[in-house]
Protein backbone atom coordinates (compact mmCIF):
# COMPACT_ATOMS: atom_id res chain seq x y z
CA UNK A 1 0.00 0.00 0.00
CA UNK A 2 2.68 1.97 1.09
CA UNK A 3 4.91 1.84 -2.59
CA UNK A 4 1.56 2.79 -4.54
CA UNK A 5 0.73 5.70 -2.10
CA UNK A 6 4.31 6.63 -3.24
CA UNK A 7 3.70 6.00 -6.90
CA UNK A 8 0.83 8.12 -6.95
CA UNK A 9 2.51 10.98 -5.11
CA UNK A 10 4.87 11.14 -7.34
CA UNK A 11 3.12 11.04 -10.42
CA UNK A 12 0.94 13.95 -9.25
CA UNK A 13 3.91 15.71 -8.56
CA UNK A 14 5.11 15.08 -11.93
CA UNK A 15 2.12 16.62 -13.36
CA UNK A 16 1.84 19.55 -11.03
CA UNK A 17 5.31 20.34 -12.34
CA UNK A 18 4.22 19.91 -15.98
CA UNK A 19 1.50 22.43 -15.42
CA UNK A 20 3.66 24.67 -13.60
CA UNK A 21 6.54 24.59 -16.24
CA UNK A 22 4.03 23.84 -19.51
CA UNK A 23 0.92 25.60 -18.54
CA UNK A 24 -1.51 25.08 -20.46
CA UNK A 25 -4.34 27.76 -22.35
CA UNK A 26 -7.99 26.93 -23.44
CA UNK A 27 -7.78 29.67 -25.80
CA UNK A 28 -8.74 28.63 -29.60
CA UNK A 29 -7.77 31.59 -31.63
CA UNK A 30 -4.24 30.58 -30.55
CA UNK A 31 -4.24 27.53 -32.75
CA UNK A 32 -7.13 28.79 -35.31
CA UNK A 33 -6.18 31.92 -36.81
CA UNK A 34 -2.36 32.35 -38.86
CA UNK A 35 0.07 35.21 -37.41
CA UNK A 36 0.90 37.64 -39.39
CA UNK A 37 4.80 38.74 -38.67
CA UNK A 38 4.89 42.31 -38.40
CA UNK A 39 1.68 42.71 -39.75
CA UNK A 40 0.89 41.44 -43.34
CA UNK A 41 3.63 43.51 -44.24
CA UNK A 42 5.65 43.90 -47.71
CA UNK A 43 8.85 46.23 -47.41
CA UNK A 44 9.29 45.97 -51.40
CA UNK A 45 5.77 47.31 -51.97
CA UNK A 46 6.42 50.00 -49.62
CA UNK A 47 3.73 48.66 -47.11
CA UNK A 48 6.29 49.16 -43.54
CA UNK A 49 6.58 46.30 -41.83
CA UNK A 50 5.19 46.85 -37.87
CA UNK A 51 2.91 49.58 -39.26
CA UNK A 52 -0.63 51.06 -38.90
CA UNK A 53 -0.21 50.08 -42.77
CA UNK A 54 0.30 46.40 -42.72
CA UNK A 55 -1.71 45.83 -39.41
CA UNK A 56 -4.67 47.21 -41.13
CA UNK A 57 -3.85 44.52 -44.12
CA UNK A 58 -3.81 41.72 -41.61
CA UNK A 59 -7.10 43.38 -40.27
CA UNK A 60 -8.57 43.07 -43.55
CA UNK A 61 -7.70 39.83 -43.77
CA UNK A 62 -8.62 37.97 -40.91
CA UNK A 63 -5.02 37.28 -39.33
CA UNK A 64 -3.59 37.31 -36.17
CA UNK A 65 -0.62 39.33 -36.11
CA UNK A 66 2.73 39.68 -34.11
CA UNK A 67 4.10 43.13 -33.26
CA UNK A 68 7.49 44.50 -31.66
CA UNK A 69 7.64 46.86 -28.53
CA UNK A 70 10.21 48.93 -27.01
CA UNK A 71 10.28 52.29 -24.69
CA UNK A 72 11.12 55.53 -26.13
CA UNK A 73 13.51 57.94 -23.91
CA UNK A 74 10.19 59.51 -22.50
CA UNK A 75 8.97 56.28 -21.67
CA UNK A 76 6.21 55.36 -24.36
CA UNK A 77 5.72 51.86 -25.71
CA UNK A 78 6.51 52.03 -29.37
CA UNK A 79 6.03 49.96 -31.75
CA UNK A 80 9.54 48.72 -33.92
CA UNK A 81 11.82 46.07 -34.27
CA UNK A 82 15.13 47.11 -34.78
CA UNK A 83 16.85 49.10 -31.78
CA UNK A 84 17.22 51.74 -33.97
CA UNK A 85 15.74 53.47 -37.10
CA UNK A 86 19.08 53.03 -39.83
CA UNK A 87 17.27 49.93 -41.77
CA UNK A 88 13.40 51.34 -41.93
CA UNK A 89 14.10 54.82 -41.75
CA UNK A 90 17.64 56.03 -43.18
CA UNK A 91 18.66 57.57 -39.41
CA UNK A 92 21.51 56.24 -37.26
CA UNK A 93 19.95 56.81 -34.12
CA UNK A 94 18.76 54.35 -31.34
CA UNK A 95 15.46 54.42 -30.15
CA UNK A 96 15.64 54.98 -26.60
CA UNK A 97 17.80 57.97 -27.26
CA UNK A 98 14.66 59.65 -28.78
CA UNK A 99 11.57 61.00 -27.80
CA UNK A 100 8.13 59.62 -28.99
CA UNK A 101 7.58 63.06 -31.10
CA UNK A 102 11.49 62.46 -32.17
CA UNK A 103 10.87 59.14 -33.99
CA UNK A 104 7.54 60.10 -35.17
CA UNK A 105 9.14 62.51 -37.00
CA UNK A 106 10.73 59.77 -39.54
CA UNK A 107 8.73 57.52 -41.72
CA UNK A 108 9.37 53.75 -42.96
CA UNK A 109 11.02 53.48 -46.31
CA UNK A 110 9.85 56.83 -47.47
CA UNK A 111 6.10 56.19 -46.73
CA UNK A 112 3.57 58.26 -44.97
CA UNK A 113 3.75 55.99 -42.15
CA UNK A 114 5.49 56.83 -38.77
CA UNK A 115 6.53 54.01 -36.41
CA UNK A 116 2.96 53.78 -34.32
CA UNK A 117 2.87 53.78 -30.48
CA UNK A 118 0.93 50.67 -29.17
CA UNK A 119 -2.47 52.57 -28.12
CA UNK A 120 -2.60 53.41 -31.96
CA UNK A 121 -2.11 49.91 -32.57
CA UNK A 122 -4.85 48.86 -29.62
CA UNK A 123 -7.36 52.00 -31.28
CA UNK A 124 -7.19 50.40 -34.80
CA UNK A 125 -7.33 46.71 -34.03
CA UNK A 126 -10.03 47.01 -31.16
CA UNK A 127 -9.72 43.09 -31.12
CA UNK A 128 -10.63 42.57 -34.67
CA UNK A 129 -8.04 40.04 -34.12
CA UNK A 130 -5.56 38.62 -31.42
CA UNK A 131 -2.34 40.49 -31.11
CA UNK A 132 0.75 39.01 -30.37
CA UNK A 133 3.25 41.18 -28.87
CA UNK A 134 6.59 40.76 -28.70
CA UNK A 135 8.57 42.51 -25.92
CA UNK A 136 12.46 43.49 -27.17
CA UNK A 137 15.43 43.32 -25.13
CA UNK A 138 18.67 43.66 -26.50
CA UNK A 139 20.09 40.71 -24.03
CA UNK A 140 18.95 38.66 -21.16
CA UNK A 141 17.77 41.48 -18.67
CA UNK A 142 15.75 42.01 -16.12
CA UNK A 143 11.97 43.10 -16.23
CA UNK A 144 11.50 46.45 -15.44
CA UNK A 145 9.94 50.29 -16.84
CA UNK A 146 8.80 48.19 -20.39
CA UNK A 147 7.02 45.58 -18.60
CA UNK A 148 5.26 47.76 -16.44
CA UNK A 149 4.01 50.16 -18.84
CA UNK A 150 2.90 47.44 -20.97
CA UNK A 151 1.27 46.00 -18.57
CA UNK A 152 -0.69 49.19 -17.67
CA UNK A 153 -1.42 49.40 -21.08
CA UNK A 154 -2.94 45.98 -21.66
CA UNK A 155 -5.55 46.80 -18.80
CA UNK A 156 -7.24 49.69 -21.00
CA UNK A 157 -7.22 47.35 -23.89
CA UNK A 158 -10.21 43.89 -23.67
CA UNK A 159 -8.85 42.63 -26.74
CA UNK A 160 -7.40 39.25 -27.30
CA UNK A 161 -3.26 39.07 -26.43
CA UNK A 162 -0.29 37.03 -26.12
CA UNK A 163 2.73 37.73 -24.58
CA UNK A 164 6.27 37.14 -26.74
CA UNK A 165 9.92 37.54 -25.53
CA UNK A 166 13.15 35.82 -26.11
CA UNK A 167 13.67 37.11 -22.30
CA UNK A 168 12.66 34.40 -20.16
CA UNK A 169 12.71 37.53 -17.43
CA UNK A 170 9.74 39.34 -19.16
CA UNK A 171 7.58 36.33 -19.26
CA UNK A 172 8.29 35.29 -15.55
CA UNK A 173 7.56 38.72 -14.81
CA UNK A 174 4.00 38.74 -16.93
CA UNK A 175 3.60 35.36 -15.02
CA UNK A 176 3.80 36.74 -11.76
CA UNK A 177 2.32 39.84 -12.26
CA UNK A 178 -0.14 39.61 -14.74
CA UNK A 179 -0.63 35.80 -15.39
CA UNK A 180 -4.01 36.47 -17.12
CA UNK A 181 -2.19 37.06 -20.66
CA UNK A 182 -1.06 34.46 -22.50
CA UNK A 183 3.00 33.48 -23.16
CA UNK A 184 4.82 32.64 -25.78
CA UNK A 185 8.57 31.35 -24.83
CA UNK A 186 10.78 32.80 -28.06
CA UNK A 187 13.45 30.10 -28.04
CA UNK A 188 16.39 30.29 -31.01
CA UNK A 189 18.59 27.60 -30.51
CA UNK A 190 21.63 29.40 -33.17
CA UNK A 191 21.46 32.39 -30.04
CA UNK A 192 23.14 30.04 -27.73
CA UNK A 193 25.78 27.64 -29.28
CA UNK A 194 25.91 24.67 -27.31
CA UNK A 195 27.80 22.31 -27.89
CA UNK A 196 25.85 18.88 -27.75
CA UNK A 197 21.83 17.99 -27.98
CA UNK A 198 21.63 17.79 -24.18
CA UNK A 199 22.82 21.05 -23.72
CA UNK A 200 20.55 22.73 -25.64
CA UNK A 201 17.92 21.03 -24.13
CA UNK A 202 19.03 22.08 -20.56
CA UNK A 203 19.29 25.74 -21.91
CA UNK A 204 15.98 25.66 -23.15
CA UNK A 205 14.61 23.72 -20.31
CA UNK A 206 16.24 26.40 -18.00
CA UNK A 207 14.30 29.13 -19.70
CA UNK A 208 11.12 27.36 -19.27
CA UNK A 209 11.50 26.91 -15.87
CA UNK A 210 11.20 31.04 -15.88
CA UNK A 211 9.27 32.13 -19.02
CA UNK A 212 6.69 29.20 -18.02
CA UNK A 213 5.10 30.04 -21.48
CA UNK A 214 1.76 28.57 -22.69
CA UNK A 215 3.55 27.54 -26.27
CA UNK A 216 7.06 27.84 -28.05
CA UNK A 217 7.64 30.12 -30.39
CA UNK A 218 10.91 29.20 -32.67
CA UNK A 219 13.03 29.58 -35.91
CA UNK A 220 11.41 27.21 -38.19
CA UNK A 221 14.68 27.20 -40.61
CA UNK A 222 17.21 26.90 -37.59
CA UNK A 223 15.66 24.14 -34.74
CA UNK A 224 16.22 20.74 -35.53
CA UNK A 225 13.58 17.31 -35.93
CA UNK A 226 14.90 16.25 -32.15
CA UNK A 227 14.09 19.35 -30.46
CA UNK A 228 10.86 20.03 -31.80
CA UNK A 229 9.96 15.98 -31.17
CA UNK A 230 10.15 16.52 -27.51
CA UNK A 231 8.80 19.68 -26.84
CA UNK A 232 5.56 19.13 -28.95
CA UNK A 233 5.12 16.36 -26.89
CA UNK A 234 4.44 18.97 -23.78
CA UNK A 235 3.24 22.31 -25.02
CA UNK A 236 2.31 23.96 -28.45
CA UNK A 237 4.71 25.16 -31.25
CA UNK A 238 4.40 28.00 -33.40
CA UNK A 239 7.34 28.93 -36.19
CA UNK A 240 8.33 31.74 -37.41
CA UNK A 241 10.22 32.39 -40.68
CA UNK A 242 7.43 30.38 -42.93
CA UNK A 243 7.75 32.57 -45.68
CA UNK A 244 6.83 30.09 -48.38
CA UNK A 245 3.61 27.36 -48.87
CA UNK A 246 6.93 24.83 -48.69
CA UNK A 247 7.71 26.40 -45.71
CA UNK A 248 4.41 26.04 -44.33
CA UNK A 249 3.91 22.30 -45.63
CA UNK A 250 7.28 21.58 -43.51
CA UNK A 251 6.39 23.18 -40.54
CA UNK A 252 3.00 21.72 -39.71
CA UNK A 253 4.19 18.54 -38.98
CA UNK A 254 4.96 19.58 -35.70
CA UNK A 255 3.23 23.51 -35.65
CA UNK A 256 0.23 24.17 -33.82
CA UNK A 257 -0.18 27.49 -35.36
CA UNK A 258 2.17 29.78 -38.20
CA UNK A 259 4.00 32.87 -37.46
CA UNK A 260 4.38 33.70 -41.23
CA UNK A 261 5.22 36.68 -44.19
CA UNK A 262 3.65 37.87 -47.39
CA UNK A 263 2.01 33.98 -47.95
CA UNK A 264 -2.56 33.62 -48.46
CA UNK A 265 -3.08 31.22 -45.82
Amino acid sequence: MSVLLTILILMSGGVALKRYIFPTHNAKWITDIPIAHRGFFDNAQQIPENSLMAFGRAIERGYAMELDVMLTKDGHVIVHHDHDLKRLSGVNKRIEDLTLEDIQSYTLLKTQESPPTLQQVFDLVDDQVPLYIEIKHEDYVEAGALEEKLAALLEQYKGRVAILSYNPQSLEWFARNAPQYYRGQNFDQEDHKASSAIRLLAIALKQSWKARGHFLVYDHTATSDYFLRLFSLVRPLIPHRVNSQKDYASAMRYASNVIFERLTL
